[in-house]
Order: structure tokens, then C-alpha cells, then sequence
């Protein structure tokens, strides 16, 4: 059960060093009770760290340990905007052109990153319910994304990156993970993902991707054939127009 927000801003500070240049983060040590037991173990239990009051995570971004902060003190996290902020460049560089040249696409790109990265990281810490959360502003990038992307081949970075992360696997609970999220939202880019050289070589390397894409084609193809067993039916049901009968006085009637 989360305290109440009287015991989270009455409780002591406890300090996170973020990132490679270990930049500080103060939290209330009250305030991931109910929400994450493994940093909640990290600030309250019987570690070192909590004993020290502060802990190194040197491995997580400064930008996404802050939505994961925002995340527990507010319930929800703002991600970056896909039509108006700059896109962090350091992500996925080789796609960007220069800072004067960033297109929708780039922009709605890098959000699709930082969605993954908030999965993965509500994943490893077990913070209740900011997986869903994520996973609903991956859809909406993604929505974005498709809309305004010309080409494909940028996205197989955000497959390598699901595919690469363990997290990305969820299982500590029974909502949908970030892999088959990604695989199934693939559809909306069928085409420009044919025509794409960086695709064709991601399936030409095989792996646990290739494998459920398979099965994800399977059951589209599954579900058309279904559908279309089920309009076939209904065209069956529905009486075609009868020939016209002769009513034995010269005139027809149907």
C-alpha cells in the first residue's frame, strides 16, 4: 500500500547519482513504497545504500529516471513531444541529419525510443503500473510515426534495441510486453518495411525476432482468412436477386 502524501513529503531525502556524470536526483525516501519494492529496498531496507542515503545508477539516463520520478510522485510521466521538442540526438545519431534538418519522423522516432526505454526500466524495477503507461505512449508514437515516416529502415534500430534488452520480455506480470507491442504496431510500415535494405537484412540474420514476426504474420493471415470465411458466409446467406417467374398470365412477379 502506497503512505499517503502527508508521510512521502514528511520522510527523509534520499539522493540518486544518475547517469555517467553521476548528476543528483533527491527523492523522498517515502515515496516508492507500494510502487517500486526493489528502489524502495534500495532507499528503506537493509542495503548499504540506504544506510548511506544515496545510490548509483549509473547505466540509466538522467531525462528517463526523471520520468520515472514524475511517474511516482504524479501517476504519470511526460514524454517528449512528437511535433515540437528536439529529438535527443545521441539515441540513434546515423538517422538524424544535422540540428537544422530534423523532421517529424526524427522527432516521432526518438519518442518511440524513450517510451521503450521507460518499459524497460518500469520492467527492471518493477514499478507498478508504468509499463502499460509506457506502452500507451509507444502507440501513440508509433500512430505519429507512421503517419509521417517515408521510409522504414530507421525502426529496425527500435527492434534491435527490444530485441537486445532482456526487460523488453516483461513476465513479472500478466499485461502485454514490449516485444510483441513492437511486432504487432510493424503492420502499419508492411510496405516500406519490403522496401527496406536494413529490414531485409535484420531477417536475414534470423533470431528470436524473426520467430515472432513469423508467428505474427501467421496470425494476420490467420484472421483475414477468417474474415474472409465469414464474408463469404454471409454472402451465401443473403438471397441473390430471383429470376423473374411467370405468373401464368404473361406478366412475372418475383
Amino acid at each position: 500500500m502506497s503512505p499517503a502524501f502527508t508521510d512521502i513529503f514528511q520522510s527523509s531525502q534520499f539522493t540518486f547519482f544518475v547517469g555517467e556524470a553521476k548528476e543528483p536526483i533527491f527523492v523522498h525516501a517515502k515515496a516508492f513504497a507500494g510502487i517500486s519494492d526493489p528502489l524502495d529496498r534500495l532507499i528503506n531496507g537493509d542495503l548499504r545504500e540506504a544506510s548511506d542515503k544515496y545510490a548509483e545508477l549509473l547505466d540509466i539516463d538522467k531525462g528517463d529516471f526523471l520520468r520515472l520520478c514524475e511517474f511516482v510522485y504524479r501517476g504519470k510521466y511526460t514524454g517528449p513531444d512528437v511535433l515540437e521538442t528536439e529529438p535527443d540526438m545521441t539515441i540513434i545519431p546515423h538517422w538524424f541529419g544535422h540540428d537544422n534538418d530534423v523532421s517529424p519522423a526524427d522527432r516521432a522516432l526518438s519518442a518511440l525510443f524513450t517510451h521503450a526505454r521507460m518499459y524497460c526500466l518500469a520492467d527492471r524495477y518493477l514499478v507498478r503500473g508504468l509499463k502499460e503507461k509506457a506502452l500507451n505512449h509507444l502507440d501513440s508514437a508509433f500512430n505519429t510515426y507512421v503517419e509521417v515516416a517515408k521510409e522504414a529502415g530507421p525502426i529496425v534500430d527500435l527492434i534491435r534495441f527490444t530485441y537486445d534488452n532482456s526487460n523488453a520480455r516483461g513476465g513479472w506480470d500478466q499485461g502485454r510486453n514490449l516485444r510483441e507491442t513492437v511486432v504487432d504496431r510493424l503492420g502499419g510500415l508492411a510496405s516500406r518495411l519490403d522496401r527496406s535494405n536494413e529490414f531485409q537484412e535484420l531477417i536475414e540474420e534470423g533470431g528470436e525476432f524473426v520467430v515472432d514476426y513469423w508467428r505474427w504474420m501467421r496470425k494476420e493471415q490467420r484472421e483475414k482468412d477468417g474474415l474472409m470465411e465469414a464474408l463469404e458466409r454471409g454472402y451465401r446467406y443473403v438471397s441473390p436477386v430471383p429470376s423473374v417467374q411467370n405468373d401464368g398470365w404473361g406478366g412475372g412477379q418475383y
